[in-house]
This record gives C-alpha cells, sequence and structure tokens, in this order.
C-alpha cells in the first residue's frame, strides 16, 4: 500500500532556502493520525509530512529547527497510558422528602440537581491501566462498564488563512501556515520549550467511551437481562468530577445521578 501523503506547503520566502532535514518517527503506543495531527501544528511554511498507516510511521521533512521540535514532541508523546483510578458514586434523587442515606452528597450537586432527598445507593473504586474496557457492579442492581478508553490532548488552535484552517481528509492538499498566521498566532510551535511541551502534553484528558449505566432484571424462566438507564461518552481530565443525571421524563420526581471523578493512582481515597 502506498503511503497516504499529507502535504503541507505554501509559496517558498524569499531568498535562499533553509537546509531541509528528512526524518522518519516510528510510532508504538500513538496511532499515526493522532501524531500527525499534532506534529501538523509545529511545521513551518513548506514543512511536509507522509504517514504510513501499516508501518506506524511519521515521515517529517523540514529544517533543522522544526524536526529538533518534533522530536522532543514525539519522544513525550508516544508513551504508554498512564494507570488511574475512576471512582463512581450511584445516587438516587427524589422529590420526596425520604430520609437521606446518612451520606452527604456533595453541595454543588445539590444545588445542580435540586430535589428534596438523596440517597447513595452504591460506590466503587475502579482501577484502570490506561488502555483496558472498564466494568463495575454497583451493588446488587446496577452495572456501570465502558467499551473503551481513548487519549485525548486539548490542543491550542493555530490560527490559517485562505481557507486552509479545517481539517484534511486523507490525501488532501492544504496550505500550510503563511508569514500572517505566525504574527497572528505569536510564538511558531518549534519555538516552543520543553516545558511547555510537557505543560501541553500534561492537558491530556481520558475519554471514557460508550459508558453505560445497566439495571438488572429478570428476564423469561429465571434469567437475567440488562436493562440500559444510560449511554453517553464522557471526556475526564485528571481530578475533575463530573455529574451525569437519568431520569424517566424531564419532568420526573426522581433521577439516578452518576457522579464520575478520575484521580492518579495512589490518590483513590481521596473526595
Amino acid at each position: 500500500m502506498l503511503p497516504v501523503l499529507l502535504l503541507l506547503a505554501a509559496a517558498a520566502a524569499a531568498g535562499e532556502p533553509p537546509t531541509t532535514v528528512v526524518k522518519d518517527f516510528r510510532l508504538k503506543y500513538r496511532t499515526v493520525t493522532e501524531a500527525s495531527q499534532l506534529v501538523q501544528m509545529f511545521l513551518s511554511d513548506t514543512g511536509s509530512l507522509t504517514v504510513h498507516p501499516q508501518q506506524r510511521l511519521v515521515t517529517v521533512q523540514d529544517n533543522p529547527d522544526v524536526i529538533s521540535a518534533v522530536t522532543s514532541l514525539l519522544r513525550a508523546y508516544d508513551t504508554p497510558p498512564l494507570p488511574f483510578v475512576l471512582r463512581v458514586e450511584l445516587w438516587q434523587a427524589s422529590n420526596k422528602r425520604d430520609k437521606d442515606s446518612g451520606e452527604t452528597v456533595d453541595p454543588r450537586v445539590r444545588r445542580l440537581f435540586q430535589y428534596a432527598s438523596f440517597r447513595k445507593v452504591a460506590e466503587a473504586r475502579l482501577e484502570s491501566d490506561g488502555a483496558s474496557p472498564l466494568h463495575a457492579d454497583l451493588g446488587p442492581t446496577y452495572v456501570l462498564r465502558s467499551a473503551s478508553l481513548q487519549r485525548r490532548l486539548r490542543l491550542p488552535r493555530w490560527p490559517r488563512t485562505g481557507g486552509g484552517g479545517s481539517a484534511a481528509a486523507v490525501g488532501t492538499v492544504v496550505a500550510g501556515r503563511t508569514k500572517a498566521d505566525k504574527k497572528s498566532a505569536g510564538t511558531h510551535p518549534a519555538e516552543i520549550s520543553q516545558t511547555e511541551i510537557r505543560r501541553l502534553l500534561s492537558q491530556e484528558r481520558i475519554v471514557l467511551q460508550n459508558l453505560s449505566l445497566e439495571r438488572r432484571a429478570a428476564g423469561p424462566g429465571g434469567s437475567e437481562r440488562l436493562r440500559q438507564v444510560l449511554r453517553t461518552s464522557v471526556v475526564l481530565s485528571l481530578g475533575q468530577r463530573v455529574v451525569l443525571g437519568a431520569s424517566a421524563a424531564e419532568d420526573s420526581g426522581s433521577a439516578l445521578l452518576l457522579i464520575l471523578k478520575v484521580l492518579p493512582v495512589g490518590q483513590g481515597g481521596e473526595s
């Protein structure tokens, strides 16, 4: 299979062209699609990259400064998934003034979901290797599972002009960064320091793909079946708390609240 070429080129700068260096980067943990999106931010006006999906290879052609920056970037980027702890709480909220479970829900949750009472149904602490799907029993009645895990960076936006700002499909030729782009964007990515690269990569988020909450119910002949209560995809940063609500109708008098929080390994006991 011929390599897929993503060519990012603009008119050559006036004067003598800079020295061009070609370097191959073979990825072990990341996909070439993810890496190419990140590397495109670092290319100069005349830089280009070639993606070889089957070989997990990205070939970059640019000036030495850009090649040096891309080398540092991909060395830090192409790393194994980090393990994490997912803390899960499942609460039953109701408009009836029932007695609470004795455990207090976060005041911010009370303000967000203005029900009269909150009762904790179950909680769990899931240790993840950062790559495998998640599965947990939440008490005897509910099951939580995620079909897959993904990692996603919050990439800064580097403006482009001339219609080159949209993401390029495979095989599409798009414009590179112009001088006007660099002026409006400020510092070129190739000038980013090692500290800034680490800060950029530290903003990686965890995507729980097709996260579902299911309720056990009796099936035919005494068998068990699972009825889906909630299904969504959730994006979480380390230390972030996300609250998901599920009810039978918008004006329902009760709801299930799923509270998720991602923590580094070793901090799974924190609230």
